[in-house]
């Protein structure tokens, strides 16, 4: 039973973590493609760790399922 409880909270965290980051990276992309000019490195490595990190915990979201 507690396994369960534990298993349904690992769902949700997750797929709440998925549905923030792919939001997240969906406004950044809009700032990169805003932006005039040369792309910081700071924005491209936030970019592409955070779409990489939203594909890992979907994959969670789905394994838990």
């Amino acid at each position: 039973m507690f396994f369960e409880f534990l298993q349904a909270v690992g769902m949700f965290l997750s797929l709440a973590m998925c549905l923030f980051l792919f939001s997240f990276v969906y406004i950044e992309g809009l700032k990169i493609s805003n932006n005039e000019g040369r792309i910081e490195a700071s924005t491209f490595i936030t970019f592409v760790s955070s779409i990489i990190m939203a594909f890992v915990f979907s994959f969670f979201a789905s394994s838990f399922y």
